[in-house]
């Protein structure tokens, strides 16, 4: 007797696809995340998948203040509909509580911006309509009134062969006179050019800046890149700090970098300010410089990486480390460049 379930005659196709999950899966239910769930940090831009209508991606995160908290929503597939909530928790209902949300039809992106005092909360992205397991949403978590340095790219998706532009930005930061940057990037997926398309050498500066220009204040620029390495680092900023103080208006925010990079192979790319040990006390391969000469400690956060092709075949893209360091290639000593600190003269050089 043939089954019902079977039919000798008629064929059919099946197609299957085997794709991996985003790497913060499992992350589906509310109470797993809270309990056994990593915390992401404020100023992290998170790239997550939807890939089915129960799929609903949750982020623990703290915030250790009165907080002008930002959550962007962007990236969301052509076609699809996600909605983005913020939640705290009550330890003694045991109750997930839902503080704002955003709800906005189609693939607009999605904005909370709430005042939140200090605690631990949630954000949840679930799909309205629709869902891929290939492309890719940018979820971003930050404090609207906290300085920021930042790296992003113009565009998302590039083949193999295009031009994609990184843009380094500081923004918000007081009393700002100068910067070093460890820029990091994979030299086997992208390649640095000039504005020309002429290929970076080991003392190009990046291009671009729309900051430190003021000729009143002797403006420098200074470079020692390890291509070979995907290390771009650079630093530029006032000679004259004191004249710069004395007028009493500090820059504290622009443009300091503008970089075409050409995609050498279509896979994942990232671009990131990374820790270096001969930068040991940076925050994440930042030098920030007030005025007076000292670094800045405190008041920002570095937004990163600016990352493209996120559904492409992973390069093992490297990920930027708050501490331990491959590359000890890049150091600054007090020599070159030099930083007025009152009546003494501050100097820096990088050298490899």
């Amino acid at each position: 007797m043939m089954s019902r379930l079977s039919d000798p005659v008629d064929n059919y196709e099946l197609t299957a696809g085997v794709y991996s999950p985003d790497s913060y899966e499992m992350n589906d239910d509310m109470y797993d995340v809270k309990y056994f769930g990593n915390s992401v940090y404020l100023g992290s831009s998170i790239f997550g998948t939807i890939d089915n209508l129960y799929d609903d991606d949750v982020y623990k995160f703290n915030i250790y203040k009165n907080t002008n908290l930002g959550v962007r929503l962007q990236n969301i597939p052509v076609g699809k509909d996600y909605n983005l909530c913020i939640y705290s928790y009550d330890e003694i209902t045991g109750n997930f509580t839902l503080k704002n949300s955003s709800t906005l039809t189609g693939n607009a992106d999605e904005t909370i911006n709430i005042q939140l005092p200090q605690g631990e909360y949630y954000a949840k992205v679930f799909s309205v309509s629709g869902y891929t397991a290939i492309d890719s949403y940018k979820l971003t978590i930050k404090d609207e009134d906290l300085g920021n340095v930042s790296v992003n790219f113009d565009k998302t998706i590039a083949a193999q062969g295009d031009i994609i532009t990184a843009t380094v930005k500081l923004d918000k930061i007081n009393l700002l006179s100068g910067c070093q940057l460890n820029l990091r990037y994979d030299p086997s997926i992208l390649k640095p050019l000039l504005n020309d398309l002429s290929p970076f050498t080991a003392t190009t500066v990046p291009s671009g800046r729309n900051i430190f220009l003021n000729s009143a204040y002797s403006p420098f620029t200074t470079a020692r890149n390890n291509l070979e390495k995907g290390i771009l680092n650079f630093a530029m900023g006032y000679t004259d700090i004191g004249a710069y103080k004395q007028a009493g208006v500090a820059e504290t925010s622009g443009v300091v970098a503008v970089i075409k990079f050409k995609v050498l192979k279509y896979s994942q790319a990232y671009v990131f300010l990374q820790y270096s040990q001969t930068m040991d006390d940076s925050w994440n391969g930042v030098y920030l410089y007030d005025w007076d000469g000292n670094k800045i400690n405190t008041g920002f956060e570095v937004v990163g990486p600016a990352t493209a092709n996120v559904s492409a075949p992973a390069n093992i893209p490297p990920i930027p480390e708050t501490y331990g360091d491959s590359t000890p290639d890049v150091k600054v000593l007090p020599q070159q460049s030099t930083m007025l600190r009152g009546n003494r003269l501050k100097k820096m050089q990088m050298v490899l």
